[in-house]
């Protein structure tokens, strides 16, 4: 139940984060979306063994931050893609996007093993690398956005 409800609170907060973006603009609500999400995701963590209503709400915030840029960005692909080469150009989006859904989970749990499976400190640092990762991607997304 609790997956379903993520994924429902996903795709409104997917569609209000697009329209968002045409209002505010695409960089600043991506930004937003990135940089709460490596917040969240620093902090999420640390919440494993605290009240399960705090680790919840932290879980579900998190989950709406890393959903708020992604209609966003799939738009932000197509309107700077050649028209020539659209399809191309989001093929090769969607794949980095499933890469990233598949590679991130197992380097969490790499991390989580690495640091003694359990315990506050172990998802603390596990959600710590996706915070890093996350702020990584911020800072090419700043540097692509320079150059274009």
């Amino acid at each position: 139940m609790l997956f379903t409800f993520a994924g429902l609170i996903g795709i409104a907060v997917s569609l209000t984060g697009n329209e968002a973006s045409e209002r505010f603009g695409r960089a600043r609500i991506v930004a937003l979306a990135m940089l709460g999400g490596a917040l969240l995701s620093a902090v999420t963590g640390f919440t494993a063994g605290a009240a399960p209503l705090l680790a919840l709400a932290c879980i579900l915030a998190w989950n709406a931050a890393i959903y708020l840029d992604s209609s966003a960005l799939t738009a932000g692909t197509v309107q700077a893609a050649e028209p020539a080469l659209r399809g191309a150009t989001m093929g090769l989006h969607s794949m980095a996007g499933y890469a990233g859904g598949f590679v991130g989970p197992l380097l969490c749990g790499f991390v989580l093993d690495l640091a003694g499976g359990e315990g506050a400190m172990a998802w603390g640092l596990a959600f710590g690398h996706v915070a890093l990762i996350t702020l990584t991607g911020f800072a090419v997304l700043r540097r692509l956005g320079r150059q274009g």
